[in-house]
């Protein structure tokens, strides 16, 4: 997860790690199909059987091909066959369509627990490099980071907003999307900019609308999210800090 202002707490508490299975050797170790950590029932579970195997009935947790942390090469062939860098996650993929005038609306939450938004930082980074910087790239391509968002929606901040219409207006009137709105559930809206703007504070007015917000075309913020703890300036020291500010807060000792 992102070390910035980018990314709220509390989204961690997804990845559940400390509940153990009841069946370790079962099918579904956590007792049904759906039930146990999210690293399970979201991607390694489901995702093995539906979009790796093809099998619905696969015993993923008895017949994967797994030896401790080790993949035998035959598998890792057919997860990449299946999974891997040839599919949408390969920025050459969008050449043709690119060529063709095509338009892109990429967006992804800051605080995402379970595909960090690095991955399309740097899938979009590559895309630069491709077409000619973010400038270049821009006219077919737009990025958004949402600040504080889960996995595809939820969270404190501002995380429902319209890429449908910021898409259409963009193809059938030629306007595109500089900043599109968002709102959270309790009002407050705010302007998601394009990468790597980060939205600014007017100055004046209520910080809780959209009004007093802008976007800035030589805005590079974004570029200078430290995409590791050490480009972000964070040591050991400051998540132990973290945990002994947290552990205060909550009334411990």
């Amino acid at each position: 997860m992102p070390i910035s202002d980018l990314s709220t707490s509390g989204f961690e508490g997804i990845n559940d790690y400390g509940t153990a299975a009841t069946d370790p050797t079962a099918a579904e170790p956590w007792g049904a199909i759906g039930v146990g950590p999210v690293a399970w029932t979201l991607t390694a579970d489901p995702g093995i059987r539906y979009y790796v195997e093809h099998d619905p009935s696969f015993d993923v947790n008895n017949d994967w091909p797994q030896l401790g942390n080790v993949l035998p090469d035959s598998t890792l062939a057919l997860l990449r066959e299946r999974q891997g860098a040839a599919n949408s996650d390969d920025p050459f993929q969008l050449k043709n369509f690119l060529g063709k005038g095509g338009k892109v609306i990429m967006y992804h939450g800051g605080s995402d627990p379970l595909i960090t938004s690095f991955r399309s930082v740097w899938y979009y980074e590559e895309l630069a490099s491709l077409h000619g910087g973010y400038s270049r790239l821009q006219d077919n391509v737009r990025f958004f980071m949402v600040p504080g968002m889960g996995h595809c929606g939820g969270g404190v901040s501002p995380n429902s907003f319209d890429t449908l219409q910021a898409l259409d207006n963009w193809v059938t009137k030629d306007v595109a999307p500089d900043g599109i709105i968002a709102t959270a559930t309790n009002g407050r809206t705010m302007p998601l900019c394009k990468f790597p703007e980060e939205a600014s504070y007017s100055g004046s007015g209520d910080v809780n609308l959209a009004a007093n917000w802008s976007c800035h075309p030589s805005d590079t913020r974004m570029l200078r999210v430290g995409t590791n703890r050490v480009a972000a300036g964070a040591t050991r020291a400051t998540a132990l800090q973290y945990l002994y500010d947290e552990d205060t807060r909550l009334g411990g000792k």
